[in-house]
């Protein structure tokens, strides 16, 4: 009975795939101008992706009813509600506008920088400071791309091969 149940099961999870439907779009600017690498996600999950150099993003989701969220460095975020049915395929776009951020007016006054009250402070709890650097933790995501238009052939009196048979000097060094 055991090996018909998990028989059943592994039957049915392929099925899975059926019911899931296909979220893609494109994220601008709101002069029409692809944003490269913005993040799109769903909210309350780990689910999400980022766009790529056309600003272009795909997801696939099962059924249900989600909250995509779309973000970018200096531009607005913006949510979007959507609801899977079935396998149907969807296509949501994203427009962000340019955040603007306007700061308070700054007033000088006589006497002395505030700053210098903050670096005496920093080195009377130096030995603290120093004490954390033992406990530090640090989690990082980073997004970048770094090309070569050339390289030479030999660096430090090693040969530079990069084993993948291209014979141009263009390279993708971090992505």
């Amino acid at each position: 009975m055991r090996i018909i149940a998990t028989l059943i099961l592994l039957c049915l999870l392929p099925c899975q795939e059926l019911f899931a439907g296909k979220i893609a779009g494109k994220v601008t600017d709101t002069n029409g101008k692809p944003l490269p690498f913005a993040s799109v996600f769903v909210q309350g999950s780990n689910k999400g992706t980022s766009t790529n150099a056309e600003g272009r993003y795909s997801l696939t989701l099962g059924s249900g009813d989600y909250t995509l969220i779309c973000q970018y460095v200096g531009y607005t975020r913006q949510e979007k509600r959507i609801t899977i049915t079935g396998n149907a395929d969807q296509t949501v776009d994203f427009s962000l506008s340019i955040q603007e951020l306007t700061l308070g007016e700054v007033v000088l006054g006589k006497g002395e920088d505030p700053a210098y009250e903050i670096i005496r402070q920093s080195i009377r709890k130096r030995k603290y400071y120093l004490a954390q650097l033992d406990r530090y933790r640090c989690e990082v995501y980073t997004k970048g791309q770094m090309r070569l238009r050339g390289f030479p052939k030999k660096v430090l009196g090693q040969k530079v091969d990069f084993e993948d048979g291209d014979t141009s000097k263009q390279k993708m060094v971090y992505l």
